[in-house]
């Protein structure tokens, strides 16, 4: 365990190295369009630039940003002039309101589908999943927007985010749960266990499902970086006052502290659930433990 975290936190470590170094180099900077207003001189620029320290070399505004982050601050935001945590913090709380419905959602429909279908031996739903994880965001959002407006739903509010998020979850889980608990199903030991009269239900419990957790457990990690990456896509088109609309605007505006921040933060989430779900693995499958 302690391994892995270490790893973990080299892991973040050049996330936020690589980031910020192609944030750095990128052409132009917060301040790139102030010199095209006639009202403004190039040297009242140059001032602004010097004194948010992005004359700098980026080495030095990168080691300066990591002191930040550890402190907690994120950098400051040149747009609104806060410090960035303090404008991020409320965001990431709407964002989880509608991201971890969506997961639980979005895993208990899509398993619930995959044991019904893998039970029956029916692939009849593998194709329309598969079509539907192959379909963009927009073009999902479009039609629940479409579907909303045609039946007089409310558009504000959580629901539609989170019916947006569990449209993109559940074909992504349904493949992998139903091709996990299909190949456990058809294990040589749940054969001979079916030919010695072992009960049905006492079968799925006690043989399939414990076969087919390794690579379900496995998909958290994937599932929610699925998730989060639609849901910034998702909540700027519902508009949903998350991280997607203030993530746009910060690129837009090219306020790279918030970008930087979002990036580190929504990185970190995803590595140490990766770190939880090998955990995991670890505790529930004895064969990892073996030392060979």
């Amino acid at each position: 365990m302690i391994r892995r975290l270490g790893a973990c936190v080299l892991q973040l470590a050049a996330i936020s190295f690589i980031a910020f170094y192609l944030f750095s180099v990128a052409p132009g900077d917060f301040y790139s369009a102030e010199r095209l207003s006639p009202q403004l001189e190039g040297r009242s620029v140059d001032q602004w630039r010097a004194a948010k320290g992005l004359d700098e070399p980026w080495p030095e505004r990168y080691v300066l940003w990591c002191e930040s982050a550890l402190r907690g601050d994120f950098g400051t935001s040149l747009a609104y002039g806060v410090p960035v945590a303090r404008l991020i913090a409320p965001r990431i709380l709407k964002t989880a309101l509608v991201l971890m419905p969506s997961l639980a959602l979005g895993w208990a429909l899509a398993f619930s589908l995959a044991a019904w279908a893998a039970r029956r031996r029916d692939r009849i739903l593998e194709p329309v999943m598969s079509v539907a994880g192959m379909s963009p965001e927009v073009i999902l959002v479009s039609l629940l927007l479409w579907l909303a407006v045609w039946a007089g739903a409310p558009l504000a509010g959580a629901w539609l985010p989170i019916a947006g998020l569990t449209a993109i979850v559940v074909p992504l889980v349904f493949l992998h749960a139903f091709s996990a608990l299909t190949t456990a199903r058809e294990a040589n030991f749940v054969r001979i266990a079916r030919s010695r009269g072992v009960p049905r239900t006492r079968l799925w419990t006690r043989f399939i499902l414990p076969a087919a957790a390794n690579p379900l457990v496995s998909l958290l990690g994937p599932s929610l970086a699925t998730a989060v990456g639609s849901s910034l896509v998702i909540e700027a088109m519902t508009g949903w006052p998350g991280l997607g609309p203030l993530f746009l605007e910060a690129v837009q505006a090219r306020d790279y502290d918030v970008v930087q921040a979002v990036v580190v933060i929504l990185a970190a989430a995803l590595t140490f659930l990766n770190l939880a779900a090998d955990l995991l693995l670890y505790r529930i499958d004895p064969r990892i433990r073996l030392r060979v």
